[in-house]
């Protein structure tokens, strides 16, 4: 058990304060440009705003370039070679790394939750009637960081960082023994760019709540979601099944 904590403080020694430096960039960005649109746009107009996830894109991409870039070094490495004297192997010390990935992603995804909640009060605080919930449930970038009782998104992000950890991590690995690793970028792209979710969009009702039944047409389009959000699931599960079993695939040929 101390190897393996031992390995996730060499990697947060390495990534946390890139992972930290992006995460505050990224959630300063997004909160200075809704600060730039306070009373000059609608409520729609704001929560409708592509910029917010593009943002949340790039901080994505780049919190996934730096993660799989941890020890992305040719041949004989002096932590390759440290991580294939382990006891445990390079293999399951990919696993760790995979889940010290997971754990920054989560931060990053905390980071946006808080720079999302802060946007909404502030946009809110200046705007009779409208409360910060209406803002997560009416826009698509706003409801897929923070989906509320709309519990399958959380499903849907879980497995997508999950993905993504896994990819960053595998990615190094592979990179260390000269083969072509899978790689995270076109994945990360995907995830950030398909980010946004609307309301049932796995096809379940949501909170079913007497607001989110006011709301105009917010059913509308419940079948394409739903196979969009099906799409996206299936693209992070086959991301997910294919780097592990490379991964695994290789511990056991090197076993034998």
């Amino acid at each position: 058990m101390r190897q393996y904590v031992n390995l996730l403080m060499v990697a947060a020694r390495s990534r946390l304060w890139q992972v930290i430096l992006i995460t505050a960039g990224t959630s300063a960005a997004q909160v200075a440009l809704a600060i730039s649109m306070l009373n000059k746009v609608s409520l729609y107009g704001f929560m409708q705003n592509s910029l917010f996830h593009l943002l949340f894109t790039a901080g994505l991409v780049l919190i996934c370039l730096s993660l799989a870039s941890f020890g992305m070094e040719r041949g004989g490495s002096k932590l390759g070679y440290t991580l294939r004297r382990l006891p445990c192997g390079e293999e399951k010390a990919t696993l760790i790394f995979a889940l010290h990935h997971f754990l920054c992603l989560l931060i990053y995804w905390g980071g946006q939750i808080a720079a999302a909640w802060y946007i909404a009060l502030r946009y809110c605080a200046l705007s009779d009637g409208v409360f910060p919930m209406l803002v997560f449930y009416y826009s698509g970038w706003f409801h897929g960081i923070l989906p509320g009782l709309d519990w399958p998104i959380y499903i849907r992000n879980v497995v997508m960082l999950a993905a993504l950890a896994m990819a960053a991590a595998t990615c190094s690995y592979h990179w260390r023994r000269g083969d072509k690793p899978f790689t995270v970028v076109p994945l990360a792209a995907f995830a950030g760019l398909s980010f946004p979710a609307d309301i049932g969009a796995f096809g379940l009702p949501g909170p079913g709540s007497d607001f989110v039944a006011s709301l105009p047409n917010v059913y509308a389009k419940v079948p394409y979601n739903i196979m969009v959000a099906l799409f996206q699931l299936a693209v992070f599960v086959t991301a997910l099944i294919i780097v592990t079993y490379n991964l695994i695939g290789r511990a056991r040929y090197v076993d034998t």
